[in-house]
């Protein structure tokens, strides 16, 4: 492909404006209505030319934004699908603080690079791209290790997402450092990689298919090819996180809690709070979002409340994006709803010939029970609420009336219904999510579960904390 061809291609594909360029078309337009009468040639001298070709290589060299817009804009336009549900990592990379990695390797007709990546001292952020000419579509599949022997790897949080096309897949992939552990320089990335399946899978695809917990996961026989990936980066550019002490005791639902500390990257804003051991329950999820006093707001993310086993250290820690590139100076927490689980009631009873039985007071009900193939298929719901989708907070702690814990095999989530094994049909209901768990070698009729929350609160008047960050 010639020059003038690649270009063409690239001005096709270029669909969006960085915002250093936002005002290049109003000017053209302006000086275009301005002269619109104006019919004779205009001669631009060679210097002039030269002056703007040296202009133009510097904001190349000096502006993020602008290299990538002109650079690899395929690569980015699939990237800012997956930014679409972060609004930190898009003003991350905004802000230019992106680092451009462009490792990669080529083997049995599949290239495997790392495009991008976003870190800082509590996260780390990969983009990365797999591409063939031979096969249309593939699955790919992410394990990570590192090159230091001493050093066990350490994550508190990790998710992994990717966008399917033709002849590419493009994914995102997210550590968040647990506390012990921050950025480690010297990860290894290996890609497994298989062709699709052209085939439609339902939730139960497992049993069928060598009793497999997923039902398309990665088969050595069918492997294309697998590549390693050593990951460098400079850890010189990496923003140092802002800490707020803050030290505020505050009162939710009769629960003392004090807010202990604030910590601010470029990829999150982290709430730490301690919450009073005379307490009678434990604060196990809280509904909250963020303002500043420039009218931004920063609302809760994935993940957004700690795992049980750090609640019952009494601790919370709360996530929500980040202000970090926003020049304001006070940001306000707002906590509108709070769930509870109260100490004495921690492990719930339920009898599976019960249907209907509420595992949580006017929240979690137990709707169903069915055996197959030794399998047990057990199915809860809860209200429908705006804006949630997924897990209804039933858990992921089940127990035999042996207290032996039961292995799960898969979790599905239904926005209205669920299918009945005993009589095969599909029972609708649009005003409840269901979430369907799926244990294997279960019998009896007596489960019991610990819940995320034994007791949910919304506040007619939500609670404000002040913050001064700046």
């Amino acid at each position: 492909m010639n020059r003038e061809n690649e270009f063409t291609e690239i001005l096709t594909e270029l669909d969006s404006i960085p915002k250093e360029l936002d005002n290049i078309e109003l000017n053209t337009l302006d000086k275009y209505k301005k002269n619109k009468n104006v019919k004779k040639m205009t001669l631009i001298p060679l210097g002039s030319v030269a002056c703007i070709l040296l202009i133009f290589t510097l904001l190349i060299n000096t502006s993020m934004t602008i290299a990538f817009a002109i650079s690899d804009i395929t690569v980015l336009k699939d990237i800012s699908r997956l930014l679409t549900f972060s609004p930190s990592i898009k003003s991350a990379v905004e802000n230019d603080y992106i680092q451009y990695i462009n490792i990669g390797k080529t083997q049995n007709d599949i290239t495997v690079t790392i495009d991008y990546l976003i870190v800082d001292e509590q996260q780390l952020n990969i983009f990365y791209t797999i591409t063939s000419d031979k096969y249309k579509e593939f699955q790919s599949q992410t394990e990570f290790s590192t090159s230091d022997a001493n050093k066990k790897l350490k994550f508190g949080f990790t998710d992994i997402s990717e966008a399917y096309s033709d002849y590419k897949n493009t994914g995102n992939i997210v550590f968040d450092f647990s506390e012990n552990n921050r950025v480690n320089e010297n990860l290894i990335f290996k890609f497994t990689v298989k062709e699709r399946e052209n085939k439609n899978y339902n939730r139960y695809d497992f049993i069928e298919n060598n009793n497999s917990s997923e039902s398309n996961d990665i088969k050595n026989e069918n492997i294309i090819t697998e590549i390693s990936l050593p990951l460098k980066y400079d850890t010189s550019k990496i923003a140092k996180t802002k800490t707020i002490m803050i030290n505020k005791e505050i009162i939710i639902e009769n629960q003392k809690m004090t807010i202990l500390s604030a910590d601010i990257t470029p990829t999150k804003l982290n709430i730490k709070f301690s919450c009073d051991n005379e307490n009678s329950s434990i604060i196990s999820g809280l509904k909250y979002y963020l303002i500043d006093n420039c009218n931004n707001k920063y609302d809760k993310i994935s993940n957004g409340t700690v795992s049980k086993s750090d609640l019952n250290r009494n601790l919370v820690e709360i996530r929500a994006e980040s202000p970090y590139f926003y020049k304001c100076e006070q940001l306000k927490l707002v906590i509108t709803d709070v769930s509870l689980i109260e100490k004495n009631k921690q492990k719930v009873e339920i009898n599976l010939n019960d249907k209907g039985f509420e595992v949580v007071k006017d929240y979690i009900r137990y709707e169903n029970y069915a055996n197959v193939d030794g399998y047990a298929f057990i199915t809860f719901s809860a209200p429908v609420v705006e804006g949630h989708f997924g897990q209804i907070g039933i858990g992921s702690e089940f127990y035999d009336k042996n207290n032996n814990e039961c292995t799960i095999i898969q979790v599905s989530h239904d926005g209205g219904g669920y299918f009945d094994f005993n009589t095969n049909e599909n029972i609708r209901n649009k005003d409840r999510l269901f979430e369907t768990v799926v244990l294997d070698n279960f019998t009896g009729n007596t489960i019991y579960v610990y819940p995320n929350f034994t007791t949910k609160a919304k506040f007619s008047n939500p609670i404000s904390i002040d913050i001064i960050y700046n």
